[in-house]
């Protein structure tokens, strides 16, 4: 059977949410840059391909699992040349030993991506993405004057997305159960 494509990734809720949504509005409002749908995330590993989804689930929820709070928090803002601009995150020994693990065990029976077999991986969410060559010193001076919520952020929920960026499946880790797409979207929930 043909390999499939996806993403493992950390999805930010509340408060941060929100301030890199509002951030990322006024990018698209004074600079005119597509407004893509990029839900504010961490990406931890992918894209990776395999063509067993079963496992690939199982194993992601035995790893995520064995952790309760994993920390992180805002740092600043860096660019991968001129066309992404994101803002940096400094990630908790925890959340840097549940990608290790991941990578570790998805790399036996997954096609990973170069990038996420490096130690110094970079933690990072995407604010502007493309298309800003011509724009990227106004946009970079626009994003410095932005103030970074100083609060640590919890993660709560892995979450493994499909090629389509559709949700797979979610890993709650307050309610410790795996969570279908309907349940993750699920606003009660």
């Amino acid at each position: 059977s043909r390999n499939h494509s996806y993403l493992i990734e950390i999805r930010f809720s509340g408060y941060v949410k929100d301030s890199i949504k509002e951030l990322k509005d006024g990018i698209s409002r004074n600079f005119h840059v597509t407004r893509k749908k990029i839900i504010p995330h961490i990406t931890l590993v992918g894209p990776l391909s395999t063509n067993d989804e079963k496992r690939l689930i199982q194993e992601v929820v035995k790893i995520t699992k064995n952790y309760k709070l994993i920390k992180l928090k805002l740092d600043g803002f860096g660019h991968f040349g001129n066309d992404v601009i994101y803002v940096k995150i400094k990630p908790s020994d925890e959340l840097e030993q549940l990608r290790v693990n991941l990578v570790d065990e998805l790399d036996e029976f997954c096609n990973l991506s170069d990038f996420d077999k490096k130690s110094d991986f970079a933690y990072h969410t995407t604010i502007v993405l493309h298309n800003i060559d011509r724009k990227f010193n106004k946009t970079w001076d626009y994003v410095q004057t932005w103030k970074i919520p100083e609060i640590e952020q919890y993660v709560l929920r892995v979450t493994i997305l499909t090629e389509r960026r559709k949700i797979l499946k979610e890993y709650d880790l307050v309610l410790k159960k795996t969570l279908s797409r309907s349940q993750a979207l699920d606003k009660k929930i």
